[in-house]
């Protein structure tokens, strides 16, 4: 399905942009890695946030930092998180398991999961960061999408992955010349 190649992406992504709160419609091998993301940013954050203390995050005498953002992160008043919401009705669902290798990983507090239907779910405005939607529901992506907006911060982002655009990208309805 391509999330062997998604992940590591999800995963640098997260990284690159330090961004805090997810959410994955469609949970299960991702799922790691945006959790693995997250702990990993806390961690170099608290490393850097150190450093700063005292006084070595500096090349040349130019501070490499920006100590405002590192102090914001750090100090954030909400933890980093990933919420997983998943029907788990797909015949080789791997999202009803996701939450105990996340445990048994030492992340499952990054992690929460919603076993329901994510067109039921209602996001309080301006919560998400990203929104990561790896489920199947074609051409009904768009009213998702629409029903979600409010809920993605500024600056935040939405990324997509499903069946028709597995299609369209190489599977076996495409056509050469459809892309």
């Amino acid at each position: 399905m391509g999330v062997e190649n998604i992940g590591p992406f999800l995963y640098s992504f997260v990284r690159f942009t330090k961004r805090r709160h997810i959410v994955e419609i469609g949970a299960g091998y991702t799922s790691l890695f945006l959790v693995q993301a997250l702990h990993d940013n806390d961690e170099e954050m608290k490393r850097i946030h150190n450093l700063q203390s005292e006084d070595k995050c500096r090349l040349l005498d130019w501070p490499w930092t920006e100590e405002s953002e590192v102090e914001n992160f750090v100090q954030s008043s909400s933890p980093a998180s990933l919420l997983c919401i998943d029907n788990c009705l797909h015949q080789k669902e791997t999202a009803s398991g996701a939450s105990a290798v996340a445990q048994s990983l030492g992340l499952g507090s990054y992690l929460e999961f919603i076993q329901g239907d994510a067109f039921d779910m209602d996001l309080p405005d301006n919560s998400v960061d990203i929104l990561w939607c790896d489920f199947g529901v074609g051409p009904r992506m768009i009213d998702f999408v629409q029903n979600m907006w409010g809920a993605i911060r500024p600056g935040g982002l939405s990324f997509h992955l499903d069946e028709s655009a597995h299609q369209i990208l190489g599977g076996s309805s495409a056509t050469p010349g459809s892309l």
